[in-house]
């Protein structure tokens, strides 16, 4: 029996999250901002109908927004990522065979042949997603992960659902799908093509295989088997982690060595804990801070450090990041942005020393995870940590943590 795969993506991911909590943003444009309030990173439908840009900085979106009554909000990430984590397990009870591929997306694959049968587990995977979290979902099937992709991008233009099982199916959907909307084309490749007279997804479906390798290497002829119904990428597996990365720019600009130590401990204490989610160690740890790119003389100060012994304790990290902070930092520069990233990732099973059993996770980190996991972020923090932090991001407009902060519980 031939398997299909099945592409579920939530439809604008970040509004649906704001509106499954506050009912008031149905129907009305809303967009969500990036860190610090800086750009609009997701738009309702009728947002975009008022043709406000991804990616716009909202300073220049801002009077569109006012003129239009757009409700704008702050990112509120641990309340996305929360909710992704509830679709996704929702997900996992349709098939033993599952890829999460982006916050928003996954794939499933299925052993079903017919359409009534496929029909029928999407209409059910859509209504119990929206039952059960409020996140509508669209829904897309095909004999590929690409022809999947295409069958989405279709859904998502109709009634949510939308299967390319049939040779004629697929044909009329690729001949109205342009080739940069191709999953996998983009920009650049759309332009080769187009000089090559390949315009639309079922140009490049009839393109010779072999004359799209020598353009686009392997995978540009894999991509023209998948849209021919031949499976080239199946299914992947959680992929490890190279590295651990976390920067932020700052609300304000930071003038003074200990307000940029106590950042720079609080990305450490983020990153470690993010380690630990991971049952990996790092035996590398770098930092940077710097002022505007746009300042005449702009300053980058940036440190590589190679542990003793590969860790997971924050206690360990800070340390190691404190004692080289004071050396790098100039009074009176504007810093206005700092990240802490690391590297060398491993599981604890691949660090062995000549003095026997190591504890990789020490019984104090355990418990401090514990804590905060269950009674919420911050409850307990290290003593380095206090103190007012006027140069965290700006969000003006975050609404509560509705299903990770007690004190932020939605009250009715």
């Amino acid at each position: 029996m031939t398997p299909f795969y099945i592409l579920v993506d939530c439809n604008n991911f970040y509004v649906s999250c704001e509106r499954a909590f506050n009912p008031f943003y149905q129907g009305k444009p809303v967009v969500v901002l990036s860190n610090n309030d800086g750009c609009i990173i997701a738009r309702s439908q009728e947002a975009k109908n008022l043709g406000l840009i991804m990616g716009e900085p909202y300073f220049k979106a801002s009077k569109t927004c006012l003129e239009n009554n757009v409700h704008v909000l702050s990112s509120n990430y641990e309340l996305y990522g929360d909710m992704s984590e509830r679709v996704m397990i929702i997900l996992k009870q349709f098939s033993f065979e599952y890829e999460l591929y982006s916050i928003d997306e996954a794939f499933l694959k299925v052993p079903l042949s017919s359409q009534e049968a496929l029909q029928q587990i999407a209409l059910i995977i859509q209504s119990r997603v929206l039952k059960w979290t409020g996140i509508p979902v669209s829904i897309g099937i095909g004999p590929t992960k690409t022809l999947a992709k295409v069958a989405n991008y279709w859904a998502k233009k109709g009634c949510g659902i939308s299967l390319l099982l049939t040779q004629k199916q697929i044909e009329h959907s690729l001949k109205n799908l342009p080739v940069e909307d191709v999953w996998g084309v983009g920009k650049k490749r759309a332009q080769k093509l187009k000089s090559c007279n390949i315009q639309t997804a079922l140009d490049l479906q009839r393109a010779p295989s072999k004359f799209i390798r020598k353009l686009f290497t392997v995978t540009g002829e894999q991509l023209v088997f998948e849209l021919n119904g031949l499976s080239c990428w199946d299914l992947s597996e959680k992929t490890p982690k190279q590295q651990i990365q976390f920067t932020r720019s700052f609300n304000r600009p930071i003038t003074t060595l200990n307000e940029m130590i106590k950042a720079l401990i609080d990305y450490t204490t983020r990153a470690a804990e993010k380690l630990r989610e991971e049952n990996l160690l790092t035996g590398c740890i770098s930092f940077y801070f710097r002022t505007s790119k746009w300042d005449k003389n702009p300053i980058y100060q940036e440190k590589v450090l190679l542990l003793e012994a590969a860790t997971n304790d924050t206690r360990t990290l800070i340390k190691v990041i404190t004692q080289k902070v004071p050396a790098l930092f100039q009074e009176n520069a504007l810093y206005k942005k700092a990240g802490i990233c690391l590297h060398d990732l491993k599981p604890p099973s691949t660090h062995k020393t000549l003095f026997g059993t190591q504890e990789y996770t020490p019984k104090l980190m355990c418990v401090l995870d514990q804590l905060n996991k269950t009674f919420g972020k911050n409850t307990v923090f290290f003593a380095s940590q206090l103190g007012s932090k006027p140069w965290l991001m700006a969000s003006s407009y975050r609404t509560p943590r509705y299903t990770t902060c007690w004190e932020e519980i939605l009250q009715i």
